[in-house]
C-alpha cells in the first residue's frame, strides 16, 4: 500500500505542473471512526488538489482537520493526509454544461491524532462520489468547471471500520 500511495504522490506532483487539467477544493463530512476501542463521532473539514492522470482517472492529495466528540463532549482531535485515485463509473451530460457522475475512489493515507493519547493512525479507504459539474465554454474564465459532491467513504484503520459521509465543492479545469 505504501508504494502505491508513492507512485500516486510522484504521478500527481509530476502532473501538477499542468494547470489546464486540475482542480483545488474542499469537504465538510462526518462519520464514526474506530479509536482506541472507541467509536467517537467525527467532524472534518478537508482542503484537498486533483489532477487528470490518465484515460479517466484522477490522482487527489487532502489535507483533513478532524475533531472527534463522544457524548457530545469533544475528546480530541487531529489531522490526516490522504492520497488516492478516482474514476468514473458512470456520467451523463445534459445540454452540453452539465454532466452528472458518481465516481469510485481507492487510496489511504495517515492521521495524527490526539483523542485519549497521541498516536499516528494508517488508513484504507474506498469510496463513492455523486455529484454533478457545472462546466463553461467561455476561453476568458479561467476556472471553467464547477464540481458539487457528495462523498461517501468506508475507512479501514486498525482498530475497525468506519465510515464518513460529506459533502465537496472542486474547482478547476
Amino acid at each position: 500500500m505504501t508504494r502505491v500511495l508513492a507512485i500516486v504522490a510522484i504521478i500527481v506532483a509530476a502532473r501538477s505542473a499542468r494547470a489546464d487539467d486540475g482542480a483545488l477544493g474542499f469537504r465538510i463530512a462526518g462519520g464514526e471512526l474506530p479509536l482506541a476501542d472507541t467509536r467517537p463521532t467525527v467532524v472534518s473539514i478537508a482542503v484537498g488538489t486533483e489532477q487528470e492522470l490518465a484515460h479517466g482517472w484522477r490522482g487527489f492529495g487532502e489535507f483533513e482537520y478532524m475533531w472527534f466528540e463522544k457524548d457530545k463532549l469533544t475528546t480530541g482531535s487531529g489531522s490526516r493526509v490522504q492520497l488516492g485515485v478516482r474514476h468514473v463509473l458512470a456520467e451523463r451530460t445534459i445540454e452540453s454544461t452539465i454532466r452528472l457522475y458518481i465516481d469510485g475512489e481507492l487510496g489511504g493515507g495517515m492521521a495524527l491524532v490526539s483523542n485519549t493519547t497521541v498516536q499516528a493512525v494508517p488508513d484504507g479507504f474506498a469510496g463513492l462520489r455523486l455529484g454533478y459539474d457545472i462546466v463553461e465554454h467561455a476561453d476568458r474564465s479561467p476556472s471553467q468547471k464547477l464540481q458539487l459532491e457528495l462523498s461517501l467513504r468506508a475507512l479501514y484503520v486498525p482498530d475497525g471500520l468506519g465510515l464518513m459521509g460529506g459533502i465537496g465543492v472542486w474547482w478547476g479545469n
